[in-house]
C-alpha cells in the first residue's frame, strides 16, 4: 500500500497492488485505489489471504526434492547417498507435507523428539559354530547424534532454498540441536605401535600406506588418489589435490580445497623406499593389483583377532599380524598428536589436516590441546623455579 497524492480537498488516495509479473518485457501488477486508509489496509490483508505466493506455498517435501535434484546431485557420491537418506528416512516422514513458510523452532522442535522415538535398521554379523558368516538385521533407537545429522541436513537444505528464492523460512536457524555426549577422544599411535602394524604388512605397498597415513594424516580417500607427482621429495610436502569418492573416481577433497601437507621423516623414508619398488608408469602411489585405485575390498575383516579367515583381506590380516586392532583413521590421530605436542596452534592443524574450520579440530583434539598446555604450565613452574 502506499500513498499516491493528496487530492483537491486536501485527501490522500491510496493504493494497493498485487498480482506482481512480468509480460512482454515489463513489469505489471493489478491496482485498487482507495480514499480510506483503513479500508486500504482492509483489502490489502484480503488479497494477501487470498493470493497465497506459491513460494508460501511449497512443502518440505517439494523443497527437499528440489535440493537433492540441483545441488546435492553436484556432490560425491557418499554424500548424495547419506543426504537422501536423511530426506527419505527421517525428514519427509514428520515434515513433507508441512509448508515451509509456516515451519517454526517449536515446529522443528517437535520433529526432532519424534526422531528420538524412531527405530533404525542396524545390520549386525555374527559367525554360526562352523564358522559361517551370518548377516541379521536389528532394530535400535535413534540416538542424538542421528537426529543432529537430519537437522543439519534441513538447516542446509533450507538455506539452499532461500538462496534460490523458494523460501524465506529461518526457522532451522533459530532451532537448536540436540544435545550429544561428546565426541570420541581421539586415539593416536606410539611410533613403536605404529612400526608394528607397518610390519604385520604382507606388502611393501600396504607398509608405506601405514606410515604415510601416521606421518602426514592424510585421509583414506586422499591416499587412495595420491599420485607421485603431488610429492615434493625434496620439500618433503605432499601437494593434495584430489580424493577418492565411493565409486572409485576422483574428486575434490572433502574441504573442497587444495593444502600442501608437512610429511614427517618417518613418512618420507618408507615413500622413497617404496619409490625405489613401486610399479612403473603408473601414477597412483598405492595401486592395486590391476593398477587402479584401492578399493574398500582393502578393508574387509572378520571382526575378530583369531586366525585369518576368507573374509579377511589387507586390514583383517595386518591387524592379526601385528596383534592390535587398529583403525585407519586412528592414525590420523597419530600425527595430529605429534604436531600438537610441537606445538603447532589449532589453526595450522585445521589447514594441515584439511577441517573445514577450527571446531572440527578442537572438537576432536580438544583434550590433546589441555594436556599439552599444562605441559607447558608445568615447564613454565620450572622455569619459574630458576629465576
Amino acid at each position: 500500500m502506499a500513498l499516491i497524492s493528496t487530492q483537491q480537498d486536501g485527501r490522500p488516495l491510496y493504493r494497493v497492488r498485487w498480482n506482481y509479473r512480468r509480460e512482454n518485457d515489463r513489469e505489471v501488477f493489478d491496482e485498487r485505489k482507495f480514499r480510506s486508509k483503513t479500508e486500504a489496509r482492509a483489502f490489502e490483508k484480503r488479497i494477501t489471504a487470498a493470493t497465497t505466493s506459491s513460494t508460501e506455498r511449497i512443502t518440505v517435501a517439494q523443497l527437499a526434492d528440489a535440493w537433492l535434484e540441483l545441488h546435492v546431485s553436484n556432490r560425491s557420491l557418499r554424500t548424495q547417498k547419506d543426504y537422501r537418506a536423511q530426506v527419505d528416512l527421517r525428514i519427509k516422514p514428520f515434515l513433507g507435507a508441512k509448508r515451509c513458510s509456516r515451519l517454526t523452532p517449536a515446529t522443528i522442535a517437535e520433529w526432532q523428539r519424534w526422531m528420538l522415538n524412531q527405530e533404525r535398521s542396524v545390520q549386525t554379523r555374527t559367525r554360526d559354530e562352523n564358522g559361517r558368516l551370518l548377516r541379521t538385521k536389528a532394530y535400535a533407537k535413534t540416538g542424538p547424534a542421528v537426529a543432529n545429522k537430519s537437522f543439519a541436513a534441513l538447516r542446509a537444505m533450507l538455506r539452499w532454498g532461500r538462496s534460490v528464492g523458494m523460501t524465506e523460512t529461518r526457522a532451522a536457524d533459530d532451532a537448536r540441536p540436540l544435545p550429544q555426549s561428546s565426541p570420541a577422544p581421539a586415539r593416536p599411535y606410539t611410533p613403536d605401535e605404529v612400526a608394528r602394524i607397518a610390519a604385520g604388512c604382507e606388502l611393501l605397498r600396504d607398509s608405506t600406506l601405514v606410515y604415510v597415513a601416521a606421518y602426514s594424516g592424510l585421509r583414506w580417500s586422499e591416499l587412495c588418489a595420491l599420485e607421485w607427482d603431488d610429492i615434493d621429495f625434496d620439500a618433503e610436502t605432499i601437494d593434495l589435490r584430489r580424493s577418492l569418492d565411493i565409486d572409485r573416481r576422483t574428486k575434490s577433497t572433502k574441504s573442497g580445497r587444495e593444502r600442501i601437507v608437512p610429511v614427517l621423516a618417518p613418512g618420507m623414508t618408507a615413500l622413497r623406499d617404496w619409490r625405489e619398488q613401486a610399479p612403473a608408469n603408473i601414477d597412483l602411489v598405492f595401486p592395486d593389483e590391476t593398477g587402479g585405485p584401492l578399493s574398500s575390498n582393502w578393508y574387509r575383516h572378520d571382526r575378530t583377532m583369531n586366525d585369518v579367515t576368507s573374509d579377511d583381506r589387507n586390514l583383517g590380516r595386518i591387524r592379526k599380524a601385528c596383534g592390535i586392532h587398529f583403525e585407519m583413521h586412528q592414525l590420523r590421530d597419530t600425527y595430529a598428536s605429534i604436531l600438537i605436542q610441537s606445538g603447532i596452534g589449532d589453526a595450522e592443524l585445521t589447514l594441515w589436516l584439511g577441517h573445514r574450520s577450527t571446531q572440527t579440530t578442537v572438537r576432536r583434539y580438544g583434550k590433546l590441546f589441555e594436556k599439552r598446555k599444562a605441559s607447558l604450565a608445568s615447564k613454565a613452574n620450572e622455569l619459574l623455579a630458576t629465576l
